[in-house]
C-alpha cells in the first residue's frame, strides 16, 4: 500500500561542500509535498573526530518562520565528541 505521509513531488539538489556548525562535510537540500503540504529539507553529512554524522532538517514551507529560531539553536549547540 501507499503510505499517505510519504513524500511525493520529490527534488533534490547536491550540495558539495556543506557546513553545519563549522563541520564541513557534503549536503542534499530537498524539497517535495507531505500530504500536499510543501516541504524543504537539508541533509548534512559530517565527519570529525573518526565519526560520521548525518543531520536531517525538514519542515513544512509553511512553518519557516516560526521553526527558524529553533532550528539555530539545534546547529549553534551541535557538537560531535
Amino acid at each position: 500500500g501507499t503510505y499517505s505521509g510519504m513524500m511525493t513531488d520529490f527534488t533534490q539538489t547536491v550540495i558539495n561542500e556543506a557546513s553545519y556548525n563549522g563541520y564541513g562535510g557534503v549536503g542534499m537540500k530537498y524539497t517535495g509535498e507531505v500530504m500536499g503540504i510543501p516541504h524543504t529539507g537539508y541533509m548534512y553529512a559530517l565527519q570529525s573526530n573518526g565519526k560520521i554524522v548525518l543531520i536531517v532538517v525538514q519542515e513544512a514551507d509553511e512553518d519557516h518562520r516560526k521553526n527558524a529560531a529553533g532550528f539555530k539553536l539545534v546547529e549553534t549547540t551541535f557538537k560531535i565528541k
